[in-house]
């Protein structure tokens, strides 16, 4: 079982995903600039993958989903 935590703001929403048997960080990430021009979507895994991209995101409801 894994644990998501979501702290979502007016101009963006942070999220770090956490394993409960070792509380390891398995996934974490941030949309900043939410409604605004220049929006950012920045992620990275466990296995040190990463993304970093513009993202259209309007309201914090597109953002969770994103």
């Amino acid at each position: 079982m894994n644990i998501l935590v979501i702290n979502a703001g007016s101009s963006s929403v942070k999220f770090t995903l956490f394993g409960v048997e070792d509380d390891t960080v398995m996934a974490t990430g941030i949309i900043e600039r939410i409604g605004l021009s220049g929006t950012q979507l920045y992620y990275r895994n466990l296995r040190g993958d990463e993304i970093k991209m513009n993202a259209e995101v309007v309201d914090t409801s597109q953002a969770i989903g994103a």
